[in-house]
């Protein structure tokens, strides 16, 4: 038995090598899942806490209305609050959908242009253009431009 160790000394290195690695490599994709996962768990909380304001904060309701006139009642200190509260989840998102921890979600770029198509927002989010990173700006400009 002695022998036989000694002469296949090396193949049975290089099968624990092996072995060791395809063990890593799976243990490594069961942690991206599970990172993907919080992430996933924690953007949707914070998307529920924001939204949840309108709920219980009437006065906002102005925000999502398509007609509502920001040149004789400019947006209030509380809308813009919520507005950018809004943008910076929306930047949040966009930058973990950049480095692969959350995948986006079919329509999402469509509802965002949806919400940034209404006056309050539009206004509040333009802006807040000048503060935001370059390619969000960007991103931003292409939502708002369609």
């Amino acid at each position: 038995m002695a022998e036989w160790l000694a002469s296949n000394w090396l193949s049975i290195q290089a099968a624990a090598i092996v072995g060791s690695l395809l063990f890593n490599v799976t243990i490594l994709r069961m942690d991206l899942r599970v990172r993907r996962t919080e992430v996933m768990l924690s953007l949707t909380e914070s998307h529920r806490e924001i939204w949840e304001q309108l709920i219980e904060r009437p006065e906002l309701s102005r925000v999502l209305e398509p007609d509502a006139n920001v040149h004789t009642q400019p947006p209030t200190p509380s809308e813009k609050h919520f507005v950018q509260l809004v943008v910076n989840h929306v930047a949040t998102v966009r930058q973990a959908v950049k480095e692969g921890a959350y995948r986006a979600t079919r329509g999402m770029d469509q509802d965002i242009r949806e919400f940034l198509a209404l006056p309050i927002p539009r206004i509040v989010a333009g802006g807040m253009l000048p503060y935001q990173a370059p390619d969000f700006q960007e991103y931003l400009h292409g939502l708002m431009d369609r």
